[in-house]
């Protein structure tokens, strides 16, 4: 509870100081230039996306319907927003399907391996962006995300190499605390189901283009909020600026992620001229986006509750 309200804090503080910086007013006129028809075509493109990502999980885990991974999906973005962090919603995805089956370390390993890929993806996408792009840009940015994908595979292929030790250290743990076994158990099941993922590189490699897929979605979403903004920047700019943004948000350092998402938009906007009220106009329309999308996945939840009372 205490580290919650530091995080709430944290992020409050960060948006009353970038609003400081700002001029409310002119912030506010630009805000009003938002009309209804742009942010309606963008809320059906992101559940386009979203639809996109839950064919993305499906093709993981085929023995659920794509509808009830779209719901899971939707729930995990609410919980994402409630909670510290985007890794919460997906933890409450694995247990919420997983909860009481068999194939709950399937579930598991599933889950995680459409977070990897959509990571990947993502960074695959801001890559391009960033050597494509006609700005001139600092070259640390370059070189940080082509090491953080090169970081990123080598801790997967790093995690093959360690995974028959694993299993021997499961059972020499099972030898020495026989209690465990259920435990040391799962965990090899877990294992082994994200062994078999790897061992399908087709499969790995169609998870990927879906979740290049999807960014191409986002950006396109953004796009459009920009364009009504009057921010004259080229889908190509927003590939890299929407991966920077969507990786800054995996740090859990404040609540729905307030407070970094329009740090990040006014500091890599600035990089391309953007005003700062510009800036922060578009972080805010992106926001209401993922909150009114957050807000159906906690009725989705809601329904789900009362179903089971």
């Amino acid at each position: 509870m205490k580290w919650n309200f530091l995080k709430l804090f944290f992020a409050l503080g960060l948006l009353i100081w970038l609003l400081l910086q700002s001029d409310l007013f002119k912030l506010y006129q630009i805000i009003l230039q938002l009309s209804v028809g742009y942010v309606l075509l963008a809320f059906v493109i992101l559940l386009l996306a979203l639809i996109i990502n839950a064919i993305k999980w499906y093709i993981l885990l085929r023995q659920y319907n794509i509808t009830t991974l779209f719901k899971l999906n939707l729930v995990g973005i609410y919980y994402s927003l409630l909670l510290p962090g985007q890794f919460f919603g997906e933890v409450i995805k694995a247990y919420r399907l997983g909860k009481g089956k068999q194939d709950a370390e399937q579930i598991a390993a599933s889950v995680a391996i459409d977070k990897i890929t959509g990571i990947l993806g993502n960074m695959l996408v801001g890559l391009f962006g960033l050597y494509a792009t006609s700005q001139i840009l600092p070259s640390i940015l370059v070189w940080t995300l082509s090491l953080a994908i090169i970081i990123f595979i080598m801790v997967l292929l790093t995690a093959q190499l360690l995974a028959i030790p694993l299993k021997r250290s499961f059972h020499y743990i099972i030898r020495l605390f026989p209690r465990t076994q259920l435990v040391m158990q799962q965990l090899e099941n877990l294992l082994n189901a994200w062994l078999e993922y790897f061992k399908r590189p087709l499969l790995l490699l169609g998870s990927i283009l879906l979740g290049i897929i999807f960014q191409l979605f986002n950006i396109g979403i953004t796009l459009i909020l920009a364009m009504n903004l009057n921010i004259n920047i080229t889908w190509i700019d927003f590939c890299w600026i929407i991966t920077i943004v969507s990786l800054a948000l995996f740090l859990p350092l404040t609540i729905a992620g307030i407070g970094i998402r329009e740090g990040v938009f006014v500091s890599t906007l600035a990089l391309l001229g953007v005003p700062t009220e510009q800036a922060l106009a578009l972080s805010f329309s992106v926001f209401g986006l993922s909150l009114a999308t957050a807000i159906i996945g906690g009725l989705v939840e809601l329904n789900q509750a009362h179903r089971l009372s």
